[in-house]
């Protein structure tokens, strides 16, 4: 389990690796009327530097259900809950 921020935004992302070469990455953000979201990503990695290899999600993540990414990490997924974040599908 790891926690950086993202490059081009400042954005916290948490991530989970469920393979040394597959991370499981939560992001969060803030919609227009100030809501905030978040959504959870599978991102296929080298296994070399996880901290580093999170900022590809954009790039190279596949969005999940909000079922999948709650059973993946549902420590994550309940902080958001309690600070009131919304999936964002």
């Amino acid at each position: 389990m790891g926690l950086t921020n993202d490059n081009d935004t400042g954005i916290p992302l948490w991530y989970r690796a469920i393979h040394r070469k597959v991370l499981v990455v939560y992001t969060e953000g803030i919609l227009s009327d100030g809501g905030g979201v978040w959504a959870a990503y599978i991102v296929p990695v080298k296994g070399e530097n996880h901290n580093q290899e999170a900022q590809t999600w954009r790039a190279e993540g596949v969005r999940v259900s909000e079922g999948e990414a709650r059973s993946l990490y549902s420590a994550v997924t309940e902080d958001f809950d309690n600070r009131g974040l919304k999936y964002n599908p």
